[in-house]
């Protein structure tokens, strides 16, 4: 019985060396700014649509 998985052949190799070449080239700065940059941009959001939510509570009494 020959079953092929997922986690075997070359395009899963591929895919792992690929991020394992580009793993040392990342700099702790950077993935620092993207949590930050990212947690800002969350709570932006979520500010936003309250803001949203309000408004249209407001505008349909």
């Amino acid at each position: 019985m020959n079953q092929s998985s997922f986690f075997s052949g070359t395009g899963y190799s591929t895919a792992i060396g690929t991020l394992l070449s580009i793993i040392p080239g990342i700099k702790l700065g950077d993935v620092l700014q993207t949590v930050i940059l990212g947690a800002i941009g969350a709570s932006v959001s979520f500010l936003v649509t309250l803001a949203w939510k309000q408004l249209l509570r407001n505008t349909k009494r």
